[in-house]
């Protein structure tokens, strides 16, 4: 209820709840220090720790939806730590990323005296299990929650352009898919779909169109080249089926890269709890991805795997039934029963 509407001052949203202390911090990496931001619970003298990872988006920690995970558990007794992870608020899904977290799981946890859990969200829920399966985490994550991520990044590439959504038991469904995608795959490789001497404002121009400034993204589209122009302009007219040919062929040119950052092949290693949570009406990562990640996780491992109607991709959505919420809140009892193993020690990060 504190996630879907912070400001709901009922009895049951504010049952056990705690003042929450927010500081802004950064943790260090080889390349320097990396913002961050800490939610701890004030009154609590050992509280369970979470890190939370945001998703492909420039918000980043500033995400309001990542405030709002990260507000509601803090306030439920958690310290929430949330690194900004630098390629994904840039719209790039990179083995990097997969390293960041690692490092951050490793501070936080030296800091906290104990195992942390991890809440990977969007692509960062993948990276975060194949973080969690290297043997340099295997001290500092205690569990992992992965909330609409992907097992398969070229599946989820093609599901972009042709929105085809493969079951492991060889079915196909269709599902239209959100228009972002296709945005995300021309982004990171502008220099094969438009003229070398366009591609920095192009990559501007999509910049802004990702960040939902049509305007914006039209203003400088206006500098491009006429052929840039005229592919920039099927994107505003919602034409994306003109470039489906040139967009699967970009995907065979690009196999080895997004296997880098796909859990497939990867997590047979972990050793720890895995949650698997995925919204029924996800339009940016089908939850077909659910069923692959099941097949990836060691069985004796997965502790709970719910496809739920009230998320979509990660928004809170839809009118859910009674039986709907009860499944959402078994699931969540389980994080947090998985979180309380967390807090043998005290402190935090600095």
């Amino acid at each position: 209820m504190r996630i879907q509407n912070a400001d709901d001052h009922g009895t049951l949203a504010r049952l056990e709840t705690y003042p929450v202390a927010e500081t802004d911090t950064t943790y260090r990496t080889p390349a320097g220090p990396v913002p961050a931001r800490m939610y701890t619970p004030v009154g609590i003298a050992h509280p369970s720790h979470l890190m939370i990872v945001n998703g492909v988006h420039h918000l980043g920690i500033h995400d309001p939806r990542i405030i709002a995970f990260a507000r509601a558990l803090s306030a439920g007794g958690v310290q929430v730590f949330s690194p900004e992870m630098p390629d994904l608020t840039d719209y790039r899904v990179t083995p990097a990323t997969t390293e960041l977290i690692g490092i951050a799981a490793r501070q936080f946890s030296h800091d906290s005296l104990a195992p942390v859990g991890i809440l990977g969200i969007s692509f960062s829920g993948s990276l975060s299990l194949i973080a969690a399966a290297d043997p340099l985490n295997n001290s500092s994550i205690a569990f992992v929650v992965s909330l609409g991520s992907h097992d398969d990044m070229k599946r989820v590439a093609r599901f972009f352009i042709t929105g085809e959504t493969p079951r492991p038991d060889g079915t196909f469904g269709h599902v239209k898919p959100h228009e972002y995608g296709t945005l995300v795959l021309l982004y990171s490789h502008p220099e094969e779909f438009f003229p070398a001497k366009d591609t920095t404002r192009v990559r501007e121009s999509l910049r802004h169109l990702l960040w939902e400034d049509v305007d914006g993204s039209k203003q400088i589209a206006q500098t491009l080249s006429p052929a840039s122009r005229s592919i920039m302009d099927k994107l505003y007219a919602h034409d994306r089926e003109s470039l489906k040919p040139e967009l699967l062929n970009a995907l065979d040119r690009h196999s080895a890269d997004m296997q880098a950052v796909s859990a497939d092949g990867k997590i047979a290693s972990l050793h720890i709890p895995v949650l698997l949570l995925h919204g029924a009406a996800d339009d940016v990562i089908p939850n077909t991805e659910l069923l692959w990640l099941e097949r990836e996780v060691p069985s004796q491992y997965l502790r709970g795997s719910l496809v739920t109607p009230l998320l979509s991709h990660l928004d809170v959505a839809g009118d859910p039934t009674a039986g709907d919420k009860f499944q959402l809140i078994q699931f969540m009892s389980t994080v947090l029963e998985l979180a309380d193993e967390t807090r043998s020690g005290a402190g935090s990060i600095s």
